[in-house]
């Protein structure tokens, strides 16, 4: 992972990450086999992540469903034998709850999209603009073209655009987002472009940071064998670039 001067456009926040990681392997002496086990083993955390998220996307999915189905049906019976008052205040609390539902809903596919699984990483990102635009009112063009990836790049893509759109819409105060998929020989490329404020580092950590979540993007790409470029300019918004072998 490259940290480099373009004008004023400039690489950063993972430089930290890069300079850090350096002055650890430079203390200790390195070889093949530590590293190929040292992005197994991260690899199987990614893993171990993603199944933790399926189990409680299901969870959400078939649980919380029922309940919320059942609190349907002791509404509606209330409210066949209420006055006219009371059964406009009970679809108030319907429709709060039909609300409910449908961020229960978000949030299950967030946490494991089925679309992925079953329609692969186009129709997943297309999802995650689609809902990411109705909550935080951003346009999100996705502009993807690959089809018949590994599951764990696509799985990987996804969480990294993921993360990326979270980013945007907490610190960068943007009012679009280009997401870019595309395909070399043996490479699979991303990129993530806002025309927000810039990474503004003393502002992000004021508001909670962005830091861990940036760590978490280049952990994952680096334990495929793969890197990440952060561009960022004041006011010229920010894009995150990966690369990662095929």
């Amino acid at each position: 992972m490259d940290v480099a001067v373009d004008n004023d456009r400039f690489t950063t926040c993972l430089g930290d990450i890069v300079n850090r990681r350096t002055r650890s392997e430079q203390a200790r002496p390195a070889t093949d086999d530590t590293a190929n086990d040292a992005h197994a083993a991260i690899g199987r955390l990614f893993e171990a992540q993603e199944e933790i998220s399926r189990r409680i996307a299901q969870s959400l999915h078939d649980e919380a469903s029922q309940m919320l189905a059942i609190v349907y049906l002791e509404l509606a019976s209330i409210a066949r034998k209420s006055p006219a008052p009371t059964s406009d205040r009970i679809d108030r609390v319907i429709e709060l709850l039909d609300a409910m539902c449908e961020q229960i809903r978000g949030l299950s596919h967030e946490l494991h999209p089925m679309v992925l699984e079953q329609h692969g990483l186009q129709p997943a990102l297309n999802q995650l603009a689609k809902g990411v635009s109705k909550r935080s009112g951003l346009e999100v063009k996705v502009d993807c073209g690959v089809t018949d990836l590994p599951p764990a790049i696509e799985v990987a893509v996804y969480r990294v655009v993921q993360e990326a759109l979270t980013n945007v819409m907490r610190h960068a105060a943007a009012s679009m987002v280009e997401v870019r998929v595309w395909r070399t020989d043996e490479r699979i490329h991303c990129s993530v472009r806002d025309d927000g404020i810039g990474y503004q580092p003393a502002k992000q950590e004021s508001e909670g940071g962005c830091g861990l979540g940036l760590v978490g993007i280049y952990e994952r790409v680096d334990s495929l064998g793969g890197e990440c470029h952060i561009l960022s300019g004041n006011r010229k918004g920010m894009e995150l670039k990966m690369g990662i072998p095929l």
